[in-house]
């Protein structure tokens, strides 16, 4: 299966940016053809296409989002990881998905400090 690459992830992208760059320690990273949201070295969120992966949420916040969202692993160019929980969103469908990224961002960001 061929995935959007970052390039075609636009409007997503900048819905999230705006919501999250202000966040202390956050920075973007490219990977694979992907964008990938990090505090410190550590990824909390990746944007590609309509997908928003959530790299970083506790077990408990997993199944949380399941109860609200289709959730799937994340499948990239190099595999699938299996611990990212994966939607499929539009910008507009963001802000219902906030709890759920600053979430993944506390986690990442705990394990930095």
């Amino acid at each position: 299966m061929v995935y959007p690459s970052a390039e075609r992830s636009g409007r997503l992208s900048e819905a999230f940016e705006n919501l999250v760059l202000s966040w202390p320690g956050v920075g973007i990273r490219h990977r694979d053809g992907y964008a990938m949201y990090c505090v410190g070295d550590r990824p909390f969120a990746v944007v590609d296409g309509m997908r928003l992966a959530l790299t970083d949420l506790t077990s408990e916040a997993q199944e949380a989002l399941e109860n609200e969202w289709f959730v799937d692993p994340f499948r990239g160019e190099t595999g699938i990881m299996e611990t990212w929980s994966t939607v499929y969103i539009s910008p507009d469908e963001l802000e219902s998905l906030l709890p759920f990224v600053r979430r993944s961002y506390e986690t990442a960001r705990g394990a930095n400090w």
